[in-house]
């Protein structure tokens, strides 16, 4: 379903480093909410979203775990749209983050560290 941050009063926001965003592109049709500019010199890395899905679609087991993870973000993403905090950014608790990632990918993880 396709998700759009809602319009409002623009607000600053800074990321730290290490921190990600716009990662509701990869698991939803979206709407960018607003722009970026680096406030020092910065490194980005883009991931192309349908490059990524299709890679990960040659592998059965990959595609399984991202669907999962997928539904769980998404989750998060209606959560966030009924609290009007909807964004462009990371915004997943790190303790809930870990927790989905663990959900989706356990089983592979362990079938690659099993080998």
């Amino acid at each position: 379903k396709k998700r759009r941050p809602r319009h409002g009063k623009a607000r600053q926001m800074t990321l730290t480093a290490g921190a990600w965003c716009v990662e509701p592109a990869l698991w939803t049709d979206w709407k960018h909410a607003g722009w970026m500019q680096a406030g020092s010199n910065s490194e980005v890395m883009a991931l192309q979203a349908l490059a990524f899905a299709n890679i990960c679609r040659q592998f059965e087991a990959v595609t399984a775990c991202a669907r999962t993870y997928a539904q769980h973000f998404v989750d998060h993403l209606n959560q966030s749209s009924m609290l009007g905090t909807l964004t462009d950014l990371h915004s997943i608790d790190p303790v809930d983050l870990e927790s989905m990632v663990d959900g989706a990918f356990r089983r592979i993880f362990e079938e690659f560290t099993a080998s």
